[in-house]
């Protein structure tokens, strides 16, 4: 059997005379060892296999960061969400009062056994999805209280969702979350109360990446726990402002201010960016961005008046007419140059008979219309 057949590499001979005592030969190009040339594509390749795990941190850090604000109500003088459009409203109680100054952010709303309703889709999140909610609070009285909550109250499987964020009676901040089998972990309590008439950041995070859920107090997590489910957390009740449907109604005395929903999970620096958030920072309520919405009566039916409110997303001349069934009009509501932001009109039927009316407000970048019904 032959031997394989090793090819010298040819050198001259004056590479031959730098033959080095270990009989390495120098590299006549670069002027380096062989040794050298092998050890620096080692350094290379680390280099390279660095900036490659940093790129891929980055991205990662990129992709992680999902969050999306997909409604806000700032309660400066109205119920309106100022971002998703959730139609909210005075649903019994003592009526909600505003203040325009001396909240966390400009006004504040005033709750007492208020009862305020959120229709939406925004809080039905399906089984993989992450939120956040964020909101300021300030209570003077520790009690077993829901500021925001949602209970489905069916007892049956599929459809039993229960979730609220508060406080208990003692004061100390809570979180429930429930799906809509009423499977979930125990609810998550912080260490100390927080009703001492003090603003206070709440925020309650669900991570489903991680199967986690987390309770902040001023920007700092005060407690967590796995949380694992099997159903989503969809539900045809409405989310509920200032208590919760379910029993004695654990009512909020208290002000809320600056309510945001988020879609993902925030993490704890976006948290805490939320918590040191100011007036003059890019999120203040002067930067907001509107969309143009018109959203449905209330009441509705209603008798003899009902209250209309619509969102501009600049200023711009805004008309609000209302028909009837004929496509006739019966009442001008509004017919002049408007601010970006929210407004609302009151509609009064005194004058006309009971029936099926359409109100249609008209920009010049769209045209919307909605149903009203009155009933003497």
């Amino acid at each position: 059997m032959k031997k394989p057949c090793i090819r010298p590499i040819p050198i001259s001979a004056k590479e031959a005379d730098k033959v080095n005592k270990k009989g390495i030969t120098i590299n006549k190009t670069r002027g380096k060892t062989r040794k050298e040339f092998i050890m620096n594509r080692k350094c290379l390749s680390v280099i390279c296999t660095c900036l490659f795990l940093f790129c891929a941190q980055l991205a990662l850090a990129k992709a992680e960061k999902t969050s999306e604000l997909t409604a806000h109500w700032t309660f400066d003088a109205d119920l309106q969400d100022q971002i998703g459009g959730n139609d909210t409203y005075y649903n019994g109680g003592n009526e909600p009062l505003f203040y325009q100054a001396e909240g966390k952010f400009g006004g504040y709303v005033e709750m007492n056994a208020t009862q305020i309703h959120i229709d939406g889709q925004s809080f039905d999140w399906t089984l993989d999805e992450s939120f956040t909610i964020s909101l300021w609070m300030r209570d003077t009285q520790a009690s077993h209280a829901v500021i925001l909550g949602r209970d489905d109250g069916t007892d049956v499987p599929g459809s039993d969702v229960h979730w609220w964020l508060g406080t208990w009676g003692d004061g100390t901040p809570a979180f429930w979350l429930l799906d809509n089998n009423r499977f979930g972990p125990a609810g998550l309590q912080g260490p100390s109360s927080i009703c001492d008439n003090e603003w206070h950041h709440l925020a309650a995070v669900h991570n489903a990446a991680d199967g986690m859920l987390y309770i902040y107090v001023d920007g700092l997590v005060q407690d967590s726990t796995i949380a694992i489910y099997d159903n989503d957390f969809y539900a045809d009740s409405p989310v509920t402002l200032g208590y919760l449907q379910l029993g004695g109604g654990y009512s909020y005395a208290g002000d809320i201010d600056d309510l945001r929903l988020y879609k993902g999970a925030l993490n704890p620096d976006e948290v805490k960016e939320l918590f040191n958030l100011n007036t003059l920072v890019s999120l203040s309520r002067k930067e907001c961005k509107f969309t143009l919405i018109l959203l449905p009566n209330y009441p509705n039916p209603f008798n003899p008046s009902t209250t209309i409110g619509f969102t501009l997303e600049k200023t711009e001349l805004a008309k609000l007419y209302v028909y009837n069934m004929l496509g006739q009009q019966v009442a001008t509501l509004l017919d002049q140059e408007m601010e970006a932001g929210s407004h609302k009109v009151i509609f009064h039927a005194n004058d006309l008979p009971s029936g099926v009316y359409f109100y249609k407000l008209i920009t010049s970048s769209a045209v919307l219309m909605r149903k009203a019904v009155f009933m003497r």
